[in-house]
């Protein structure tokens, strides 16, 4: 699937909690957006930063420090822009002298960045899957590993959960995985949280629902049989339940197919 292009991104994935021993996905794809609480503006720190304010040893070291942490929530506890700028004390006029000429940022990102209001930055930077409660940030990985009473202490609702429900079921998660996130919500609720199924396109007796079809190209689409008619009446049928990224994907395999 596509990817923001970011010259250099942070050492990322390190919200961490129990190990439910489940497989998460049943591919190998890198999944971002299960793991990763802000959007890739914030949460990838660009080389043309990291060269102008860290040597090669002091990056190290300070993703180094990150990596450490266990059980991250705050804003403040896992390596992005924000913590970068203020861990190596990076003016507002500076950030925005670097960013200047790269797109990356729009006017409106800046500001709220430069607001330097950690519950500012978490809800505007946050991801559609990952829960907000004031500057701490809950990707659905944290969700995932964590049990019904650490919701509570963190202060998620059921009803936060039950938001995120069409979100969750977006992420592809194995099987196995879909039913522990399941009965982790329903069982914080009090009611069935199940995640809704994901419209799926049939071939033979096997389905392969917007998840895969976003993640597999097209010499993967031709194994499963999968035709450009086949994956183009998928997508007429069920465009608007799906994700811009599967969309986008998903046309690139057909116009591709079709060549």
């Amino acid at each position: 699937m596509k990817r923001l292009t970011v010259l250099l991104a942070a050492a990322l994935l390190l919200f961490s909690g129990c190990e439910s021993g489940a497989e998460v996905f049943e591919d190998d794809n890198e999944h971002w957006e299960f793991y990763q609480p802000c959007v890739h503006e914030l949460d990838s720190v660009p080389g043309f930063l990291i060269k102008e304010y860290a040597s090669e040893e002091e990056w190290e070291a300070w993703t180094e420090k990150y990596e450490s942490m266990t059980d991250c929530r705050k804003m403040t506890d896992y390596p992005n822009v924000y913590t970068f700028i203020t861990d190596f004390g990076v003016s507002d006029e500076d950030i925005t002298e670097l960013y200047d000429g790269y797109d990356i940022m729009s006017e409106r990102d800046m500001e709220i960045l430069l607001t330097r209001d950690e519950a500012k930055i978490a809800e505007y930077f946050a991801t559609e899957y990952t829960i907000v409660v004031g500057s701490c940030v809950y990707p659905p990985e944290w969700v995932y590993s964590h049990s019904p009473k650490d919701y509570a202490e963190a202060g998620i609702t059921p009803e936060m959960l039950e938001e995120k429900s069409d979100e969750y079921a977006a992420l592809g998660l194995s099987e196995e995985a879909d039913e522990i996130l399941g009965e982790k919500l329903s069982e914080y609720a009090g009611a069935d949280i199940s995640l809704p199924k994901r419209p799926c396109l049939t071939v033979g007796e096997k389905e392969f629902d917007a998840g895969w079809l976003s993640s597999h190209d097209i010499t993967d689409y031709d194994e499963a049989g999968i035709t450009a008619d086949a994956a183009e009446a998928f997508l007429s049928e069920q465009g608007e339940s799906l994700s811009e990224d599967e969309r986008e994907w998903i046309e690139s395999c057909i116009e591709r197919m079709r060549q």
